[in-house]
């Protein structure tokens, strides 16, 4: 009896599309890590929040060529925010005394500290800005901001965009 031919040839057709997606994926991530003209800035590349996250006071900034690495001249990059399409939202005065900011959020605050477990918004203490409450740090701010405060910020974009339950 004979086999089908796609059957029959299916384990080479799938090694040689998971070959050629890894080299697609792999190719395309070194090129982001790597430049050469000192100084130069980054044209097509995500940029980063001149102020912090929510906090932008101007344009955001595209990145620029260090030590053959593209960096944030200043600020961070968008992807530490958690909304990468309103990381870099321009700063606005926030009304109400703490009042919580609403969902989705340019940015989390995690309750004692990076290695804390609690994540919560920011609020309007002042009536100018939305601030992490006391003990409470921002979660862009962290060392690792994608391992701070549990995940926080990969729990909170696959929840859509709301804090998850605990």
């Amino acid at each position: 009896m004979r086999r089908p031919l796609l059957t029959h040839r299916a384990p080479l057709f799938i090694a040689v599309a998971v070959l050629s997606l890894g080299l697609s994926f792999g190719l395309s991530a070194c090129s982001d890590q790597a430049c050469s003209e000192e100084g130069a800035e980054e044209v097509a590349g995500p940029v980063c929040c001149n102020d912090g996250c929510g906090n932008t006071t101007v344009s955001p900034l595209p990145r620029i060529c260090r030590d053959g690495a593209w960096v944030c001249q200043r600020g961070i990059p968008v992807s530490y925010c958690a909304t990468i399409a309103n990381g870099c939202e321009a700063r606005t005065a926030c009304t109400g005394q703490a009042k919580e900011e609403p969902d989705p959020s340019p940015d989390l605050c995690c309750r004692g500290g990076c290695d804390g477990t609690e994540i919560v918004h920011r609020q309007c203490l002042t009536g100018l800005l939305y601030e992490c409450p006391a003990g409470a740090v921002p979660v862009s701010t962290c060392l690792d901001p994608f391992a701070a405060c549990g995940g926080a910020i990969g729990r909170y974009r696959q929840n859509g965009h709301k804090i998850p339950q605990p």
